[in-house]
């Protein structure tokens, strides 16, 4: 497992801003329970678990809208 804090991820995969993982992790609870832990006030992301889950929802869009 690798956990990175939320500018560490966004760093690391330009292709997400800082501010969109924000609004993700504010607005969509499925994408909190899988990805997110906290220690304290420090949000980390599992890197695995955060592209799987992106990965699946472009799957998902995909198929419905067949």
């Amino acid at each position: 497992m690798n956990f990175l804090t939320v500018k560490q991820f966004a760093d690391k995969h330009p292709i997400f801003t800082e501010a969109g993982l924000r609004w993700l992790l504010f607005r969509d609870s499925n994408f909190r329970k899988i990805c997110c832990r906290k220690l304290g006030r420090r949000v980390l992301l599992n890197e695995e678990d955060a592209l799987s889950y992106i990965n699946a929802q472009k799957e998902n869009d995909l198929n419905a809208r067949k």
